[in-house]
């Protein structure tokens, strides 16, 4: 599922515009490609990840694809890929450095709308509430949870809302409750670099 929209992006895509009821196609400039690399260190072997795809998906502005990518750089430097989901652990224990990285491509291509540290802004003014935060991110609405296809991949969505890691984040089948949310939120959003 995931490889069907990893494989072959053109990044020289065509941006919809729709003005007066009438659709407009526009050309995108064709972005440089910029290879964005951070270096992961563990004790028995070093590791690179690789955000060039992230950043031209957000550059492109192509905000679900942006999501699943970030999902799975995430999985990578976590070493969760087989697991597909991240544990309360593997996110308490995320290196500064990658997200950071992570949230300066998202704070940059979203003009300071989407990001972990917008995130982390509403998450203590709501007071580390799980079911306010979720409702101010437009993860929950009219009491019911969002699905991860449901959500608002443009910036006309709510700040924050971007990127995702709300429930059913974690994979195929499994949910996250109300109280992992905030379980996670503290452990991501505790991170001082954001």
């Amino acid at each position: 599922m995931w490889d069907e929209w990893r494989g072959g992006l053109e990044v020289s895509a065509l941006t919809l515009k729709i003005e007066n009821c009438h659709i407009k196609y526009e050309p995108q400039k064709t972005l440089p490609n910029v290879e964005i690399k951070a270096s992961i260190s563990s004790p028995s072997s070093k590791k690179e990840v690789n955000y060039t795809r992230l950043q031209n998906f957000l550059a492109s502005g192509n905000w679900k694809h942006a999501d699943q990518e970030t999902r799975l750089i995430m999985l990578n430097i976590a070493r969760r890929e087989k697991e597909g989901w991240l544990d309360i652990n593997s996110i308490s224990n995320f290196k500064s450095t990658d997200l950071r990285t992570i949230n300066q491509l998202w704070m940059k291509y979203s003009h300071g709308h989407f990001g972990f540290s917008i995130q982390k802004s509403i998450w203590q003014d709501v007071k580390n509430n799980a079911q306010a935060f979720s409702y101010r991110v437009g993860w929950r609405i009219l009491g019911k949870w969002v699905y991860h296809h449901s959500l608002t991949f443009s910036l006309d969505a709510l700040p924050g809302h971007l990127p995702f890691w709300g429930r059913g984040w974690c994979g195929e089948g499994q949910w996250v409750q109300e109280v992992q949310i905030g379980q996670w939120a503290n452990a991501l959003l505790s991170h001082q670099d954001l």
